[in-house]
């Protein structure tokens, strides 16, 4: 304001009521009410920010379709898998079975890597002994590994026939 030949505090954060009064302003009940909600929303961003995972991993079973018995006599069922990438940097993964002992198969020729920020699409076939099925609806773990770093496990059920005890 001195540059223009102005007061000095013209321009200032104040009401109509304290300019004319001359009280200034003060830090009353609301005004603390509306600080702590707003530093408990940021914190509350803050920690959403830091606990997400780089990695965003959907695992379904095809929709429509039951187990297939193959020749050598294991089965196998067909899944879909969505990955999402919240990283600035590609990712080259691979799928393992964590519980149990069988082949993951993929369909198609489709690289095994997330571009930075994107999404992929991916289909294969988990193919199991049928001395691993012990329910018509046995529990599956897929381990999603970048090298040999774990980036997360997936459950999801494996359809296969009836077994009678």
């Amino acid at each position: 304001m001195v540059k223009v030949d102005k007061p000095k505090g013209l321009i200032r954060y104040a009401s109509e009521n304290s300019i004319t009064s001359g009280v200034k302003l003060k830090f009353n009940a609301r005004i603390k009410a509306y600080t702590s909600v707003l530093l408990v929303l940021l914190s509350l961003l803050a920690f959403l920010l830091v606990s997400r995972t780089d990695l965003d991993v959907t695992l379904m079973r095809t929709s429509g379709m039951t187990f297939t018995k193959l020749p050598d006599g294991r089965i196998s069922n067909l899944y879909n898998l969505k990955l999402v990438n919240k990283t600035h940097e590609d990712i080259e993964f691979t799928l393992k079975l964590e519980n149990l002992s069988g082949e993951i198969e993929y369909v198609g020729s489709g690289e095994l890597k997330i571009k930075k920020e994107d999404y992929a699409h991916l289909q294969f076939f988990v193919k199991l002994k049928k001395a691993d099925i012990s329910n018509w609806k046995t529990e599956v773990k897929i381990g999603v590994y970048a090298g040999t770093e774990k980036l997360k496990t997936i459950t999801a059920k494996f359809i296969g026939p009836e077994v009678y005890n």
